[in-house]
């Protein structure tokens, strides 16, 4: 009897720990959509300018900044990536004809909007 309440216990236990876990995660997630839909720290070009180099590459896309360091050694274009970082670099992915998927990495990346 001791042991059927014993492990009864800790099934209960194991699934407790679960939930909390998985609605962590769950927490986690939603707030990192969250916050890159909702990114409106303003960025001059003077300040991305000083980020210009494969060690620390931020660029402009169509108005909003993103910090694509940590992609460079995954980018499927090599280091021509490295062409745009300090500057607007809309033309210059635009006219690589990048694909939606590559689009769909961007919110990952972006840090801010373009001061106007």
């Amino acid at each position: 009897m001791k042991k059927t309440i014993l492990f009864i216990v800790i099934i209960a236990i194991i699934i407790g720990v679960g939930l909390i876990i998985s609605k962590l995660m769950k927490n986690n997630n939603s707030s990192d959509a969250m916050s890159n839909q909702n990114i409106t720290t303003q960025i001059t070009i003077a300040e991305v300018a000083k980020h210009a180099d494969a060690s620390d590459c931020w660029l402009v896309l169509e108005g909003k900044v993103y910090n694509v360091t940590d992609f460079i050694p995954n980018h499927p274009g090599g280091e021509r990536i490295i062409q745009g970082c300090g500057k607007d670099a809309t033309d210059l992915f635009n006219g690589r004809g990048h694909s939606e998927r590559a689009r769909g990495l961007l919110p990952k990346y972006q840090i801010g909007v373009l001061a106007k």
